[in-house]
């Protein structure tokens, strides 16, 4: 069976590790506020979703990318309140035992 990954920030850092995943074998889930990058980070194979919260949906593991940078956090958030916002998220990935937070 394969592994699912959902990662949120399909930026520089995103984008690099989608391409490693999907080309290791992974099935991978992602989302960015930039429609621009979902399109590409398609044409690689992924599967474009429709928020942060739906790329943790169903998947064995969840990657947040670019989470310091101002993109990042609206991606995650839906607005630039950077880590605080971050770790917020984060607390609400793991209640739905989705993520394991490292940022507590």
């Amino acid at each position: 069976m394969s592994q699912r990954v959902g990662i949120v920030g399909l930026g520089l850092m995103g984008t690099a590790f989608t391409k490693n995943l999907i080309e290791a074998g992974f099935e991978v889930q992602g989302y960015d506020i930039e429609p621009k990058r979902m399109g590409e980070f398609k044409t690689r194979g992924g599967e474009p979703v429709d928020s942060p919260a739906a790329a943790a949906n169903g998947v064995n593991h969840v990657m947040p990318s670019g989470v310091g940078s101002v993109n990042g956090s609206s991606a995650l958030c839906g607005t630039t309140s950077g880590p605080a916002g971050a770790r917020h998220l984060f607390s609400r990935l793991a209640a739905s035992r989705k993520i394991a937070t490292a940022f507590s």
